[in-house]
């Protein structure tokens, strides 16, 4: 797995063959970010189900100025740690290795909030309509306001299942990927 972008373009990210990480393809982490231009410079990302940091490392690499991982399975949260160092993104990056709704309520208690929200939970290509908790999701960040005025959460998913907004969410374009797609909300404000 490599970067697919920025200043760090091509370097190669530690990863470990295990059935409980997924990490986001290649093509579609650049269709993201490449939709999402220069927006991302200077941005504070909070990346929840991070996996081996694929999401959060590129928006490092692409311009933001920082990024939490979320990342509940250990040797997945090491490997975060691992990719920040070999990456010389210490300084930028931080992993809490908890599941999300713990590290959700921890960031809300020291009142952090994000530009970018990406979210990439385990989903089922077999029940579609089980692909993760779209709304708990977006329930939480926007109970404690997590996101910032005119940030962006995006969600990760089997490409059967578009989970539609909760109230106060809007959903402003969707990618696909074959079986996956990444949906974009904004909140109502």
């Amino acid at each position: 797995m490599r970067i697919s972008g920025g200043e760090l373009k091509g370097r190669v990210l530690l990863t470990r063959r295990t059935g409980r990480v997924r990490p986001t393809s290649e093509k579609a982490r650049q269709s993201l970010f490449d939709a999402l231009g220069d927006w991302i410079r200077g941005r504070e990302v909070l990346d929840i189900f991070a996996g081996f940091g694929s999401l959060g490392l590129e928006a490092l690499s692409r311009g933001a100025v920082r990024a939490v991982f979320v990342e509940n399975y250990p040797p997945a949260a090491r490997l975060i740690g691992a990719n920040l160092a070999r990456l010389e993104l210490e300084g930028a990056g931080s992993v809490i290795p908890a599941a999300w709704e713990a590290a959700l309520r921890r960031l809300s208690r020291r009142r952090e909030t994000f530009d970018l929200i990406l979210a990439d939970p385990p989903y089922s290509t077999e029940r579609p309509e089980d692909s993760g908790p779209a709304r708990r999701l977006l329930s939480r960040i926007g109970d404690y306001g997590m996101l910032k005025s005119e940030g962006l959460f995006v969600f990760e998913h089997f490409s059967r299942y578009c989970p539609e907004p909760s109230p106060g969410w809007n959903v402003i374009r969707r990618l696909k990927h074959g079986q996956t797609t990444l949906t974009v909300f904004t909140e109502k404000r």
